[in-house]
Parts: structure tokens; sequence; C-alpha cells
């Protein structure tokens, strides 16, 4: 991702104890009871899978009376109308449930104390309270929901499709996500299936299938499919076809699998040579009967310990995560549209609702070389805030591994107040300017000219808020790689080399000062009006200033002597 500075930037994590079921999981089932929007009292039973099995796909709109971006969203009428469009009283192509995922009271579905608005009036569609008994709240965590709005369509076929929610540009999105039409276009993405009595097909392609670098030569190769069983009839037996580059063999499976079925299949393990390999697996039969091919086969090119190594990594990251040969240890890590379309990856973690205090997360870089470095350092940008009313004890930590990850050494560590970079808010924090970031800068002295390097991000749960992670290099001058920037506002910093003091001159009004050193931590800090800095009790260097002119961030080098 690229941004108009490098000093400020950020990693966000969230308090979980789960993550969000990525697009192809299998969709949870529930059975909850929803509310009568006349009397509140609950009513009917709905039952995730009954309702699916009537063929029609079932978005869940995962929200709570209280969030701000879901009341804006929900004036839209986007889930109405396109309930009132696609739903059974239009076309029947698809059905709604609204999943109040707190406490949500009736008197605050209603409109009142601690609601954004009347979330009943005029809503057409299902609305299941999980904080009201006999219903509970295991349906969010089943579905490992991290924020609100979360927004999911769950498939006939058990598929689950990940809609994406933008909150608009009054929150730094594009445009209010998604539309009735969007809706529908993510129902008309669930796969389809033939109505015949034997079938099967693989439920999302090859797993556990990826390229092994050097630090993994002796790690064994243990791919494995979801078989599901798209026949009528219960699936007994299947035929597999596994092809590994020229040669040809055969798996069979055996179980009992009604229609919609899954099971975990464990193909054989691969013993094969360094280079490049395709690998694909096709069920031919079911029951002993051919398959009518509908999504019976799947593809997958790997390789095997001749990964290259990386000299140097400079990585903005995308909604494409996680980068190639990144490894997320743990699954409790999202990309985000930050602002404009800016990327960055979060850390889940909010109050004590996602990871839970102590648990951790990790993120592990690919391979590095570093034998050609004689002063290696890595540089990253991030980002968090403190949850009010919560002591943010969040830690933020950077390992180093030359022995593949055997032994690691701690090279970072941040927690608490050093650890935040932005005002506490009530709100899931997630940067919206520049201002939100800070850059730092690891230099890594016991690395150089070491070949076979890992390092790893190890965020760890405090009952914070999100922490935010951006724009991550490595080099063999981080000091020169932080970019000097300036906004429209004129202003200037001099001397540059400074032996005592520092004066800042500019057209507007200066907000603040602050002046880091190499490691990125604040050694000074100014508030407003500030036209002048003391050095002299720092020490000779490099230094890194920051400062704010009619809220535009201008970073500057300067040199103390």
């Amino acid at each position: 991702m690229k941004k108009t500075l490098i000093f400020l930037a950020v990693f966000a994590m969230l308090n979980t104890a789960w993550a969000q079921l990525p697009t192809g999981s299998i969709a949870p089932n529930f059975k909850l009871k929803e509310i009568d929007k006349s009397t509140g009292k609950l009513s009917n039973d709905i039952e995730l899978y009954k309702w699916l099995d009537e063929e029609k796909p079932v978005m869940l709109y995962f929200s709570t009376v209280w969030c701000g971006y879901c009341w804006v969203y929900h004036q839209t009428n986007s889930m109405k109308n396109a309930y009132n469009l696609y739903g059974p009283s239009g076309t029947d192509e698809l059905k709604i449930i609204y999943i109040e995922s707190e406490t949500g009271t009736y008197a605050q579905l209603s409109g009142g104390i601690g609601s954004q608005g009347n979330w009943i009036n005029g809503t057409p569609y299902t609305i299941i309270p999980t904080g009201i008994s006999p219903n509970t709240g295991k349906v969010v965590s089943d579905y490992g929901v991290p924020g609100y709005p979360t927004i999911f369509m769950a498939c006939p076929s058990r598929y689950l499709i990940n809609v994406p929610f933008d909150p608009g540009p009054a929150y730094g999105g594009s445009k209010l996500h998604p539309t009735a039409a969007d809706i529908l276009a993510y129902a008309n993405k669930c796969p389809s299936f033939p109505d015949v009595t034997n079938n099967a097909s693989i439920f999302k392609g090859i797993e556990k299938l990826k390229t092994m670098n050097k630090c993994a030569i002796t790690t064994p190769i243990k791919p494995e499919i979801t078989i599901q069983n798209t026949g009528s009839d219960v699936l007994t037996s299947a035929k597999i076809k596994i092809e590994l580059n020229d040669s040809t063999t055969y798996a069979n499976w055996t179980g009992n699998l009604n229609k919609w079925g899954t099971d975990v299949f464990a193909l054989p393990e691969l013993k094969i040579p360094d280079g490049t390999h395709n690998y694909t697996v096709t069920i031919e039969e079911a029951n002993g009967v051919p398959v009518t091919p509908t999504q019976n086969k799947a593809s997958k090119t790997f390789y095997q310990t001749n990964v290259p190594l990386i000299s140097e990594l400079n990585e903005g990251f995308s909604q494409n995560f996680p980068p190639t040969w990144w490894e997320d240890t743990r699954e409790y890590l999202g990309v985000y549209k930050w602002t404009g379309n800016n990327y960055a990856v979060y850390f889940l973690s909010w109050g004590n609702q996602y990871l839970s205090n102590g648990d951790y997360t990790e993120l592990i870089l690919p391979l590095l070389n570093f034998s050609s470095n004689p002063a290696p350092c890595i540089q990253f940008d991030r980002a968090n805030a403190p949850y009010t009313g919560f002591t943010n004890n969040n830690r933020l930590e950077v390992y180093v591994s030359t022995n593949c990850g055997a032994n690691w050494t701690r090279v970072y560590y941040k927690t608490g107040a050093d650890l935040n970079t932005a005002p506490s808010t009530t709100n899931q924090f997630a940067p919206k300017a520049a201002a939100d970031w800070r850059t730092e800068v690891v230099e890594l002295p016991a690395l150089a000219n070491k070949e076979n390097v890992l390092i790893k991000f190890k965020f760890t749960c405090g009952q914070g808020n999100f922490m935010w992670l951006d724009n991550v290099k490595t080099s063999n001058n981080c000091q020169s790689s932080i970019n000097e920037y300036s906004g429209n506002a004129s202003v200037q910093l001099y001397p540059n080399p400074v032996t005592d003091e520092l004066y800042i001159q500019s057209d507007k009004p200066v907000q603040s000062v602050q002046i880091y050193n190499i490691q990125g931590q604040v050694v000074i800090s100014e508030s407003e009006n500030t036209h002048s800095v003391s050095m002299s009790r720092l020490s000779n260097g490099l230094y890194i200033v920051k400062t704010i002119v009619n809220d535009e961030v201008h970073i500057t080098k300067i040199v103390k002597q």
C-alpha cells in the first residue's frame, strides 16, 4: 500500500478469541428464535439448514443496536430493498436474517436508550436477537464475527461467502456497500449442482498443499480435500484420481454422508524432489457411478524447497492476504481498506470480545537472505488505539530466527501507552489518517551476512483495541529509506545539522511537533504554537521530526551533532 508519508503506519489488532470464517468455509448451522416485531416476544424457531434446504441462499447480517456504521447502512434500505425485490414476496431468490449480535432488547431494537434508532420499523426480514433468552450468542462466535456489521451469504450447499462491507465516504470508504444489486450478485455466486441421485464434489480446493521453502525441506507434504455429497442418495464411497506431474494414482474414500454432508479426506503423503510440481485431484465415481462433473476437480501448482530467498522485502499489502510466502500462524488476521485504496493488516483484538486476554497470534515473513547485507534492519508502520475503559496491555513483539524457527530471539517489544498511536475510542479502531500511524525501525546487527533468516510479528491480546501493520520493509539502510514528506503548507526546519536549538518556520500555525530516534521512539513532544525545540539533551545522530500543520503531516530528517 502506498502512502503519502512513511513515518506513520500501523498494525491494527482486534481483541478476539476467534477469526472470521473465510469464504469457502462450511456455514455453521444454528437454531434460534426470531422476534415478533409487534409484541417483542420470541416466536418461531429459525434453523439455518432447514432454510437452506429450500434451495435459497440466506444472507446473514450480523449487527448490533449501538453500531453507528450499521445504522447508517440500515437507513440506505439496501437490505430491505433486496428482500422486497428478491425475497419471498419478490422473485423468491434469497432470504435475509438480521442477527442482533449483542444484548439488544426489544426496547432498543425499537429505538430505545442505547440504540442508534428503530431497527424494527419497516423491516420486512427476520430479526433474531441473540441477547434475549433462550437465544444465545454462540452463533456470533461460530461465525468468528470480528466486528459490526459482518455479512455472509450462506449457500444451499452450506458454502459460505464473505460479503465485504464498505462504510462509505463518511468513514473513509468509497460507497455504502452492499447495495440490493450487490446482495443478489453474491447470492448468484453460490455453487449450483445438478439434481441427480449419486454425485460428489470437492467442497473447496486442495488444502495443506503449499510451497515448501528451505526451512521446510524435511516436512512431509500431506494434502487433503473436503468431499461433499451433492447427490440425493447417501454417499458411501468415492473413487478419486490423483495426478502428480506425469504420474497417476487412485485413492478410495468410504464413509456415510447425507446430501450436503462433508468429510475431510487425507490424500497420500507426497515425497518428491525439488522443483515445480502440478497436482490435480478428480472425483471420478460416487457410489460406483460416474459423477456428473460439477466442481469435482481441483488443481494446484506448488514448489518444493526451491523458493527463492528474498534479500529485500517491501510489502505494502493489498486485499489479497497473506502475500506470497507469508504465514499467518493462527488465522486471526485480516486486511482492511483503512482509507481510499490503502490496505493494511489488522490483528483481531478489541475489548475482550475476540482474542481472549493473553491469547496471541503471529505473522511470519518469508525466508530472507542477508548473506550480502552487513547491516540489516526492518522497518514497519503500526497503528493502535486504546479501548475506552480498558487498560491497554496489548503487546507487539518482533522475533528473529536463524535456525528455521527452532529458536527465536526478541528484537522489539512495545505495550501500553508506548503502543498507542491514536486517542482512545469506544469503537473498533481503524486508522483514518496518516497521523494515526507510526514508523518503527529495528536494526538487526546479529543477522549480518546470515543466509536463512525468519522474522515474525507476534501480537498478544491485553484487552486493548485493533492493532494495524503496514509497509513492512527489510533493508541494509533503513534510516535512508525514511522518506521526507511535506503537505501543502510551507514548513522549514533549520539549521540542519543542528547542535542546540531547532527552529520551525511555517506559514500556518504549528499544531504539534514530535521527534523520533531511529528506533521509532518519541524523544521530544511539543504541543501547539511551537516555533523552536531544544535538541541539546539529545545524543548525536539521525532523528525524524514530525510536524503537524493545518492537519497535515510533515516528515523531515534532522542530524544532531
